[in-house]
C-alpha cells in the first residue's frame, strides 16, 4: 500500500455520556444507589480519557494499558447498573486503545461488544463511530472486502447524523481500501468526496493526506500537472501546521510526512522534465 494512503481513523470515543434514565422511583433508596455507582463509573471512565490523552501526547503505551484497566471496571459496573450506552461508550474507548497497541484481536472483540449496545440505545452516532473503527481492524488485517462493508455501514449512518468530520473520514477510510486493491477510479471518487469536506471542517491533515493521496493517482497516470498541483497543495498545508507547532515540539510523524511528501514532489518533477524531454 502506497504510505501516502493513510486512514485518519476516527477518533471520537463518544466521551460525553448520557445521563441513564432508570426505571425505579425518584429518591429511592435503589436508585440512589445506582447513581453512586454510576458516578464512580464515571469517574473511572473519564481517568481513563486523562490517561489515553497523556498516552496519544506522549506516545507511550504503558497509559493505554492502565486506561483499559480503568474502562474495564466501569464497563463492568455500568454494566450492572444498565447503562447501556455508557457501557457502548466505554467499550468503543477500549476498543480503540487497543487498535493502537495494535491488539487487533482484543479490539475487534471490545467493538463486537459495543456495537449491538450502540444500537440497542439508539445512538447511532456511537454506531457509526463502532462500525467505522471495525473496518480500521480488518483494513490493517488486510481484509479488505471486510472492511468495505463495515465502511460502508458507517457512511450512510454519519451523513444522517450531519456528522461532517465523520464523514470526511470513512470516505477516506473507503478511499485507502481502494487504493490497496488498485482500483485507481475508485480511490479517486472517495477522494474526490472526501477534499471538500476536510477543506469545509478544517482539517488541514486530512487535507493534506486527501492531496498527496490523490498526488500519487495523477502521478502513476502521468497527469504530472495535477499531481504537481496536488503535492504542492499538501505541502503548504503541511507547512502551515508546522509553523502553528512550537520549536522543539514537532513529532517525529509530522516531520517524516513532510519528507515524504518532498520526496514525492521531487520525483514528480524529475518525470515531468523526462515527459516533457520526450516530447
Amino acid at each position: 500500500m502506497n504510505k501516502f494512503f493513510l486512514s485518519s481513523g476516527l477518533t471520537l470515543l463518544c466521551c460525553v455520556l448520557p445521563a441513564q434514565v432508570l426505571p425505579v422511583q425518584a429518591n429511592s433508596p435503589v436508585l440512589m444507589a445506582q447513581k453512586g455507582e454510576i458516578a464512580r463509573a464515571d469517574r473511572l471512565f473519564e481517568a481513563g480519557n486523562q490517561l489515553y490523552r497523556e498516552g496519544i501526547r506522549d506516545g507511550n503505551a504503558i497509559p493505554f494499558w492502565q486506561a483499559i484497566e480503568l474502562w474495564t471496571r466501569a464497563a463492568s459496573i455500568y454494566e450492572s447498573a444498565g447503562a447501556v450506552n455508557e457501557q457502548a461508550a466505554t467499550l468503543l474507548a477500549s476498543g480503540r486503545a487497543y487498535t493502537i497497541l495494535g491488539d487487533r484481536e482484543k479490539a475487534l472483540a471490545a467493538f463486537n461488544r459495543a456495537l449491538p449496545l450502540s444500537r440497542e440505545a439508539g445512538d447511532r452516532t456511537a454506531e457509526a463511530v463502532t462500525l467505522n473503527n471495525i473496518g480500521l481492524v480488518y483494513n490493517s488485517l488486510g481484509e479488505l472486502e471486510s472492511a468495505i462493508d463495515y465502511y460502508s455501514q458507517s457512511l450512510p449512518l454519519s451523513q444522517e447524523m450531519g456528522n461532517q468530520v465523520a464523514v470526511a473520514t470513512t470516505l477516506n477510510n473507503i478511499s485507502d481500501v481502494y487504493a490497496a486493491l488498485g482500483e485507481e477510479e475508485r480511490t479517486m471518487e472517495y477522494l474526490n468526496q472526501a477534499l471538500p469536506l476536510n477543506r469545509e471542517i478544517g482539517d488541514r491533515v486530512s487535507t493534506a493526506r486527501t492531496l498527496g493521496s490523490m498526488a500519487t493517482i495523477s502521478q502513476t497516470r502521468g497527469n504530472f500537472p495535477d499531481a504537481l498541483s496536488q503535492i504542492n497543495d499538501a505541502i503548504a498545508l503541511i507547512e502551515a501546521l508546522g509553523s502553528d507547532i512550537a520549536p522543539g515540539e514537532l513529532s517525529s510523524n509530522h516531520l517524516a510526512t513532510v519528507q515524504d511528501y518532498y520526496q514525492l514532489q521531487q520525483t514528480i518533477l524529475a518525470q515531468s522534465a523526462q515527459s516533457e524531454q520526450a516530447l
